[in-house]
């Protein structure tokens, strides 16, 4: 049996941002403007967070930039604009990334080592990255613009 593409479904069922999409693409034809383009106009559509201060009162889980992170950090040779999309995705759903593949793909272990004290988030708008924080390292130092401690496990 095929696994269904929740957001190849999202994009057929929503006229809308398939028209959005059409629009981006016709638009831009570099395949990082189209990204960087879908990151705002699709979120800012959506009322998503783009950025961790845009999450008024917590809303959502995650914002679409921290989530993005993970997603690269995850697949660093993914089509970045399928990375944005599916953080889109996961926001508007309230689905949160598996932190036990990313600290497994860190430390080959489901867990957080002993001395993380949470992920800075280091980039402009795509091209984020996680930093991972250790016990005695500062966030800012290490050239991060965000810093998150609840980490979400599912």
């Amino acid at each position: 049996m095929e696994e269904e593409n929740l957001v190849q479904n999202w994009i057929d069922t929503d006229k809308m941002l398939f028209d959005t999409l059409v629009e981006i693409q016709n638009i831009e034809e570099n395949d990082r403007k189209q990204a960087k383009l879908a990151f705002q106009r699709i979120s800012k559509m959506h009322n998503l967070p783009l950025y961790p201060e845009d999450n008024e009162n917590g809303k959502f889980l995650s914002s679409v930039y921290e989530t993005l992170a993970l997603l690269n950090y995850l697949e660093p040779d993914g089509d970045i604009r399928g990375h944005v999309l599916s953080s889109i995705f996961n926001v508007k759903e309230g689905y949160v990334i598996d932190m036990s593949l990313v600290y497994q793909k860190k430390n080959n272990n489901e867990e957080a080592p002993a001395d993380f004290i949470g992920i800075g988030y280091k980039g402009e708008v795509i091209d984020v990255l996680p930093i991972f924080v250790m016990k005695e390292q500062n966030w800012f130092d290490l050239g991060c613009k965000y810093f998150t401690k609840e980490i979400y496990l599912i």
